[in-house]
């Protein structure tokens, strides 16, 4: 079962930076000042998640931390991973979720990629991801088969299965076997830092003081909008991105254009390009709004042609 956002979440993404091929995880937590978490996210897991073994995708460390402190705070076991912690805590963490003691286990890029644990049967998506690549491995996390798990549920309150589509709709293609090469460029040596309360010069990339034994805490500042997840059936997708580029193939038709003319469309009017599993998409018949909406479009490149 997938649960996901309205569209409300996507537009305030427009404008992020992408780095490395996804959001520029330094832009979006303060972007995500502004409402763009749809539904509070302990409430919806309470009455939607069943009380599954729970995967949480989160924004930053900080993030991470503040929706496990959430879920403790209403009674729920909670705890989240991040690079920072020693390996040792790491994988005292992971093995008392696997054990059960941990019922929602939170991280923002440790348990996305080759990370193994079929118990989970919940995935709860806080962090919007350009790459569908991500997305897919977010997800799969909860795929995995076990037993006496019949299925897996996804919340989503960052609008990724409507930015990627639903996973059986998600056309891979076949294997590029190409070799790219890369240019290895030569970069700053990391330099001590000290520490903010005794001055200490901490070594590189050391986050806990050696003197001292102080630690910043990295604050959240996510924030979530009122609203509810609701089901993504056929009829709930009618207001995705997905949907609409369908129609906007379908104006194509209608009006004798290339498809790439529905492409600009869809990313004239959401902000965002259409993902390129949605290459292999067929044209829908259009609602009266989309038409108008396409026919402005035609009107408008006109004016501007003929000024």
């Amino acid at each position: 079962m997938l649960l996901g956002s309205s569209a409300f979440c996507r537009a305030s993404l427009a404008g992020i930076e992408t780095r490395g091929g996804d959001y520029a995880v330094g832009q979006l937590p303060a972007r995500m000042q502004h409402p763009t978490i749809h539904a509070d996210i302990v409430e919806t897991w309470q009455r939607l998640g069943e009380n599954r073994p729970t995967l949480a995708f989160a924004c930053d460390i900080a993030h991470a931390k503040h929706i496990a402190a959430s879920f403790n705070d209403a009674g729920i076991s909670a705890s989240s991973v991040d690079a920072y912690q020693n390996t040792d805590e790491r994988r005292d963490t992971i093995k008392r979720f696997k054990a059960g003691e941990i019922r929602v286990l939170v991280s923002v890029a440790c348990l996305s990629v080759g990370f193994d644990a079929p118990i989970a049967a919940c995935a709860l998506l806080a962090r919007p991801t350009k790459p569908l690549t991500v997305h897919l491995q977010q997800i799969g996390r909860v795929l995995r088969p076990y037993s006496d798990k019949a299925d897996a549920i996804v919340l989503d309150h960052s609008g990724n299965i409507e930015r990627h589509g639903l996973p059986d709709d998600i056309a891979i293609g076949a294997l590029n076997t190409h070799t790219k090469t890369w240019s290895v460029k030569a970069g700053r040596e990391p330099t001590p830092k000290p520490c903010q309360k005794c001055a200490f010069l901490k070594p590189p990339s050391t986050h806990k003081c050696l003197q001292c034994g102080f630690a910043l805490e990295r604050q959240s500042t996510v924030q979530r909008s009122d609203g509810e997840l609701i089901a993504l059936t056929t009829v709930a997708a009618l207001q995705s991105n997905r949907r609409l580029y369908q129609e906007y193939l379908g104006c194509a038709e209608h009006f004798d254009k290339s498809r790439g003319w529905a492409y600009y469309l869809c990313l004239a009017k959401t902000g965002e390009k259409p993902a390129w599993s949605w290459n292999s998409l067929t044209a829908i018949e259009p609602s009266d709004e989309t038409l108008r909406y396409a026919k402005s479009q035609l009107i408008r490149f006109a004016k501007r042609r003929a000024a």
